[in-house]
């Protein structure tokens, strides 16, 4: 399977899309202010991303191929149905009761971000394509800690 780099930035896109309406749902689940704000700010945040690959693609769009078949590979392996469909992706609210439900599915959601622009990054040829992932990267490396140290004081 060949990506262009567009193709990989509407994928990017896509996660962030989905990690925005995720966070606009947790603040919405939770009646705690303090949870509220912190779920706003995290999905502020992926929007700030969602704008960054936004200009990637913008930039790029006349670029040719990625060369590695292993891109393909790794998207069909991890994550296929809704990293290319946002609308075909299951009803992750299904499972989610409580505040520590909205952690671990966020937690899952930093976690794959983070493997998956690593990925990219591992692949991408552009300096600045490059410096950019790895700027996001740290930021959902940051999440992560975010999360684990919500679910500590929850207790899991």
């Amino acid at each position: 399977m060949e990506l262009n780099k567009i193709e990989v930035f509407k994928i990017a896109q896509n996660l962030e899309k989905q990690g925005i309406e995720f966070y606009k749902k947790s603040a919405e689940f939770t009646d705690e202010q303090e949870l509220k704000t912190l779920f706003d700010e995290l999905a502020a945040m992926e929007i700030k991303h969602l704008a960054l690959f936004r200009g990637l693609e913008e930039k790029f769009k006349d670029d040719a191929y990625l060369d590695s078949d292993d891109i393909g590979k790794y998207l069909d392996e991890q994550y296929h149905s809704s990293l290319f469909d946002q609308e075909e992706s299951v009803d992750e609210w299904k499972d989610i009761s409580s505040v520590k439900d909205i952690f671990k599915n966020a937690r899952s959601k930093e976690v794959f971000s983070v493997q998956f622009y690593s990925f990219i990054h591992g692949q991408a040829k552009s300096g600045e394509t490059k410096s950019a992932l790895e700027k996001v990267i740290a930021e959902e490396k940051e999440h992560v800690a975010l999360m684990d140290k919500y679910l500590s004081q929850l207790g899991g």
